[in-house]
């Protein structure tokens, strides 16, 4: 695994950054008793910030952003029995599949606080993105389960919040 991380101040910035990437050959949970899955490497990566500025004396603005996307190979499940023929051919090894799998998130977090005499204010907007992609194998998929399982699922959201707090 490696890893990057630092943090700091500078004048009226204070600063922190933290990314990180991992490859192994256990990326999802195996199927089989082996201790070594067939076809189950990964890659992940991710990243966090966080940024605050000092305005002044009564007020500052911060922004959180997190990252992360992660490539899956879809571990195999050898001796599945073919259930449809595609073309002529009827069989599949089925420890030979490469299904892979994509995901995506990210966030991002700005916030304005202020302080007025004995009244604190806080305003943020808030975005999260979501991403998941399955690639199937198409011949091999349709051999040993006679369907193409193929999916993409994608979600953002953005939400704004202001609150005033009484000290």
């Amino acid at each position: 695994m490696e890893s990057f991380e630092r943090g700091g101040v500078v004048g009226q910035l204070s600063y922190y950054v933290s990314q990180s990437y991992l490859h192994n050959g256990i990326g999802i949970e195996n199927p089989t008793r082996s201790a070594n899955p067939i076809h189950d490497d990964t890659d992940q990566e991710k990243l966090f910030t966080y940024n605050s500025y000092i305005i002044d004396d009564t007020s500052r603005i911060s922004l959180l952003v997190g990252a992360n996307h992660s490539d899956f190979e879809i571990p195999n499940n050898p001796g599945q029995t073919p259930v449809f023929t595609v073309g002529r051919r009827s069989s599949f090894n089925s420890a030979r599949l490469d299904e892979n799998q994509a995901e995506t998130n990210s966030y991002e977090i700005l916030t304005y606080q202020e302080k007025a005499d004995d009244l604190s204010f806080q305003a943020s907007i808030f975005s999260r993105y979501s991403s998941i992609l399955f690639r199937p194998d198409n011949v091999g998929d349709l051999i040993l389960m006679a369907s193409l399982p193929a999916s993409t699922a994608t979600s953002f959201q953005t939400v704004s919040n202001s609150m005033p707090v009484t000290n």
